[in-house]
Protein backbone atom coordinates (compact mmCIF):
# COMPACT_ATOMS: atom_id res chain seq x y z
CA UNK A 1 0.00 0.00 0.00
CA UNK A 2 1.62 3.42 -0.93
CA UNK A 3 1.66 6.02 2.03
CA UNK A 4 2.80 9.50 0.96
CA UNK A 5 5.66 11.11 3.25
CA UNK A 6 4.07 14.78 2.65
CA UNK A 7 3.17 14.99 6.14
CA UNK A 8 7.24 14.74 7.17
CA UNK A 9 7.86 17.62 5.51
CA UNK A 10 4.17 19.77 6.38
CA UNK A 11 1.65 19.20 8.36
CA UNK A 12 2.88 17.54 11.79
CA UNK A 13 5.18 18.63 14.25
CA UNK A 14 8.54 17.54 12.63
CA UNK A 15 9.31 15.25 16.17
CA UNK A 16 5.91 13.33 15.71
CA UNK A 17 6.76 12.95 11.78
CA UNK A 18 8.88 9.32 11.99
CA UNK A 19 7.38 7.86 14.90
CA UNK A 20 3.93 8.52 12.92
CA UNK A 21 5.50 6.79 9.99
CA UNK A 22 6.33 3.72 11.69
CA UNK A 23 2.90 3.43 13.45
CA UNK A 24 1.19 3.75 10.03
CA UNK A 25 3.16 1.09 8.29
CA UNK A 26 2.63 -1.05 11.33
CA UNK A 27 -1.31 -0.56 10.93
CA UNK A 28 -1.01 -1.40 7.23
CA UNK A 29 0.86 -4.57 8.12
CA UNK A 30 -1.60 -6.02 10.72
CA UNK A 31 -4.45 -5.24 8.35
CA UNK A 32 -2.19 -8.03 5.69
CA UNK A 33 -0.79 -5.72 3.12
CA UNK A 34 2.87 -4.16 2.99
CA UNK A 35 2.91 -0.82 2.96
CA UNK A 36 5.57 1.65 0.85
CA UNK A 37 6.28 5.12 1.56
CA UNK A 38 6.55 6.91 -1.21
CA UNK A 39 8.57 10.77 -1.67
CA UNK A 40 11.51 12.73 -3.49
CA UNK A 41 14.74 12.56 -2.12
CA UNK A 42 17.30 14.23 -3.66
CA UNK A 43 15.44 15.32 -6.32
CA UNK A 44 14.27 11.77 -7.85
CA UNK A 45 10.55 9.85 -6.65
CA UNK A 46 10.93 6.92 -4.53
CA UNK A 47 8.87 3.91 -4.15
CA UNK A 48 9.69 2.12 -0.89
CA UNK A 49 11.00 5.33 1.27
CA UNK A 50 13.17 3.22 3.72
CA UNK A 51 13.62 4.54 7.58
CA UNK A 52 16.74 6.87 6.62
CA UNK A 53 14.86 8.41 3.75
CA UNK A 54 12.37 9.35 6.53
CA UNK A 55 14.47 10.31 9.13
CA UNK A 56 15.92 12.81 6.01
CA UNK A 57 12.25 13.83 4.89
CA UNK A 58 11.76 15.05 8.85
CA UNK A 59 14.91 16.38 9.03
CA UNK A 60 14.38 18.86 6.50
CA UNK A 61 11.32 20.22 7.74
CA UNK A 62 13.44 21.18 10.76
CA UNK A 63 16.27 22.63 8.79
CA UNK A 64 13.78 24.96 7.14
CA UNK A 65 10.75 25.21 9.69
CA UNK A 66 9.55 28.88 9.20
CA UNK A 67 11.24 29.67 6.08
CA UNK A 68 8.28 28.74 3.79
CA UNK A 69 6.93 31.43 1.62
CA UNK A 70 3.58 32.92 1.53
CA UNK A 71 3.00 31.13 -2.08
CA UNK A 72 4.39 27.29 -0.50
CA UNK A 73 1.58 28.05 2.56
CA UNK A 74 -0.81 29.12 0.24
CA UNK A 75 0.05 25.48 -2.09
CA UNK A 76 -0.03 23.27 1.78
CA UNK A 77 -3.48 24.97 2.44
CA UNK A 78 -5.56 24.05 -1.00
CA UNK A 79 -3.64 20.29 -0.35
CA UNK A 80 -5.39 20.06 2.63
CA UNK A 81 -8.61 21.55 1.41
CA UNK A 82 -8.23 19.31 -1.89
CA UNK A 83 -7.42 15.66 -0.03
CA UNK A 84 -10.16 16.86 2.21
CA UNK A 85 -12.76 17.04 -0.46
CA UNK A 86 -11.45 13.72 -1.92
CA UNK A 87 -11.84 11.83 1.21
CA UNK A 88 -15.51 13.30 1.72
CA UNK A 89 -15.87 12.00 -1.91
CA UNK A 90 -14.37 8.25 -1.20
CA UNK A 91 -16.60 8.16 2.11
CA UNK A 92 -19.60 9.01 -0.17
CA UNK A 93 -18.61 6.33 -2.21
CA UNK A 94 -18.09 3.88 0.06
CA UNK A 95 -21.50 4.65 1.82
CA UNK A 96 -23.18 4.59 -1.37
CA UNK A 97 -21.77 1.07 -2.36
CA UNK A 98 -22.83 -0.47 1.62
CA UNK A 99 -26.86 0.76 0.29
CA UNK A 100 -28.51 -1.17 -1.82
CA UNK A 101 -28.54 0.91 -5.26
CA UNK A 102 -25.31 1.74 -7.63
CA UNK A 103 -24.30 5.16 -8.39
CA UNK A 104 -25.42 6.53 -11.59
CA UNK A 105 -22.59 8.30 -13.58
CA UNK A 106 -23.00 12.00 -12.30
CA UNK A 107 -23.30 11.08 -8.61
CA UNK A 108 -19.75 9.42 -9.03
CA UNK A 109 -17.96 12.17 -11.01
CA UNK A 110 -19.84 14.61 -8.88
Amino acid sequence: MALETAFLSSGLPADAGVPTATAMAAAVRAHGAEPAFVGVLGGQPIVGVNEEGLERLARARRSRHGKSDRYTRSLMEHGTRSIERDLEWVDDLLAAERGSEPLTQEEATA
